[in-house]
């Protein structure tokens, strides 16, 4: 039977919801503002660059996350699809944790089709979820149901969670993670390396290369040397851009 860490629920500075791992002495997401993090490096320089690069949309242009925030406070979606019949765009997380991405992915693409395949080792207790307040944080008439809609998702099936969004959540190890699917953009969303080193190795990397389309992009919170030459290593162009708040870099790759 697989033992499950204990987990602290805490408010970060800009009130949304983080949590605690006392083993790994770590949060799932920023303590300077969960959502500010995850809007800042998976949906602004994940799925807003995507988008601008990638695809024949209509979407507002946002040169810093903190423009996103300000301009779109009613979270409202800010890509428009020209065509509804369009090729899904798929995603790949690597820890689901708190459901923080998913969210803001669904909020801020719900006009284009997304397929998004979100991995997890520790999947949540209902007790916590029923804890984060990211629905009372995002002001947007739907964010509640489709927070239930995601965290009451079977593990390991498909959830079609809105016409445009069908969510995979697979309950496994990332180090077992096999896909036929290829990606277009990959939320790199481990803990830290020097909490759970052997998630940032060059083979992990290699591994996720591979299932990675060609132009396909994946974003880390994280710019430590070690993750960008793992990166490199694995045949990653890697940029280093603005951090969220309380980091000073963060790592984007796209694949050659």
């Amino acid at each position: 039977m697989q033992d499950y860490p204990p987990i602290i629920l805490k408010t970060s500075e800009d009130g949304s919801s983080t949590l605690y791992r006392p083993d790994l002495n770590e949060h799932y997401h920023s303590v300077h503002g969960a959502i500010q993090e995850s809007m800042h490096v998976f949906i602004w320089a994940g799925l807003m660059f995507y988008f601008e690069k990638n695809t024949e949309l209509e979407s507002e242009h946002f040169n810093t996350p903190s423009q996103l925030m300000t301009k779109n406070s009613s979270f409202d979606p800010i890509i428009n699809a020209k065509n509804y019949h369009s090729k899904p765009i798929q995603i790949l997380e690597v820890g689901f944790g708190t459901g923080l991405n998913a969210l803001l992915t669904l909020t801020y693409s719900q006009n284009h089709s997304i397929y998004y395949h979100s991995l997890e080792k520790f999947p949540l207790s209902k007790e916590i979820i029923e804890k984060i307040n990211y629905p009372q944080q995002i002001p947007h008439s739907k964010a509640s149901n489709w927070f239930n809609e995601i965290h009451n998702a079977q593990w390991d099936q498909p959830k079609q969670i809105t016409p445009q969004f069908q969510l995979f959540k697979e309950h496994t190890d990332l180090q077992k993670f096999k896909s036929t699917h290829k990606f277009d953009l990959v939320y790199f969303d481990a803990f830290a390396p020097d909490k759970q080193p052997d998630l940032w190795t060059p083979e992990i990397f290699e591994n996720i290369a591979n299932i990675m389309n060609s132009g396909a992009i994946l974003t880390t919170y994280s710019a430590k040397g070690i993750v960008r030459r793992a990166m490199q290593k694995a045949g990653l162009k890697t940029e280093k851009i603005p951090g969220p708040p309380g980091k000073r870099e963060m790592l984007r790759a796209i694949k050659k």
